[in-house]
């Protein structure tokens, strides 16, 4: 396993079990509503196209019962995303959040402010007139503390990668790429350089936080070209509810995103499944 960070500069309706494709009803708007289309891990399956699972910030922070920024539900990730990498990715590639204490996306830094609620606009440190308006947070991930290290119950031992991001104080990096500036980019992981360089074609996406890190980086991913998918089910979000679910369902699928949910094992826990994520298809669609 290997730990990677910046680069150029430090970073400082759903179908029903058994059914095949063909059966499930998906209109031509809405492609990625099949529960079942794709299968999400790949046991005794050779990978056709060269294929990465990447495990989004699984850190002590995010998870509860003591995390500084801790996700509901968060830690209880751990066993499905184990399964996952059990199984045949040519990349399997965790993140952390691995801020410096003083961080511009801390509360702490900006007098006055409060966690949660309060924003801060970053501009690009190479381009003023290009910027990012963020939630401020309290501290969390600092470099040095427990809190950024992965959660104990990740058998990180599995990884072939760490990537490394949030280290440049000046900027927030929800993406696992880096962050939002193009104008020009700044403080780039290396992640998708790594990507490249191991010929990937499809990145699959679990892990923390679902509305945040998870949904930048699959914007970034399938903004880059590479065939990207959400697994709403393997990831958390900070706000939890049936609206802001069908919210990110929508603004993914819209850029892209494959967004899909796993296949549980269990057939109490698959019709609960079918339910809500139905409801959640429902509510997206109706969207404007």
């Amino acid at each position: 396993m290997a730990s990677t960070g910046a680069s150029a500069e430090p970073e400082g309706s759903i179908g029903w079990p058994g059914v095949t494709p063909a059966d499930t009803t998906t209109s031509s708007e809405w492609p990625g509503v099949a529960l079942y289309q794709q299968e999400m891990y790949r046991e005794e399956t050779p990978v056709k196209e060269p294929a990465a699972l990447l495990v989004i910030d699984m850190q002590n922070d995010f998870c509860g019962p003591h995390g500084a920024l801790a996700v509901q539900g968060g830690r209880e990730l751990a066993g499905p995303i184990n399964e996952a990498l059990s199984d045949n990715w040519t990349l399997k590639i965790a993140t952390r959040d691995y801020h410096p204490a003083d961080h511009v996306s801390f509360a702490t830094q900006h007098p006055g402010a409060q966690p949660f609620t309060s924003t801060h606009t970053i501009a690009n440190p190479h381009n003023p007139n290009e910027t990012q308006t963020t939630t401020l947070w309290p501290p969390h991930c600092v470099q040095g503390t427990d809190g950024y290290e992965l959660i104990s119950e990740l058998d990180v031992w599995k990884l072939h990668y760490i990537i490394d991001k949030g280290m440049d104080k000046r900027v927030e990096s929800y993406s696992a790429f880096g962050p939002p500036f193009t104008n020009p980019e700044v403080c780039m992981t290396g992640l998708e350089d790594l990507l490249r360089e191991h010929d990937i074609v499809e990145v699959d996406i679990v892990g923390l936080a679902l509305d945040y890190c998870v949904k930048h980086t699959a914007l970034d991913a399938a903004r880059k070209g590479f065939k990207t998918t959400v697994y709403m089910n393997v990831s958390m979000a900070v706000d939890q509810s049936k609206a802001n679910l069908a919210a990110l369902w929508k603004e993914m699928h819209e850029a892209g995103v494959l967004v899909s949910v796993h296949r549980p094992t269990n057939w109490g826990d698959e019709l609960n499944l079918l339910d809500f994520w139905n409801e959640i298809i429902d509510m997206a669609k109706a969207l404007p």
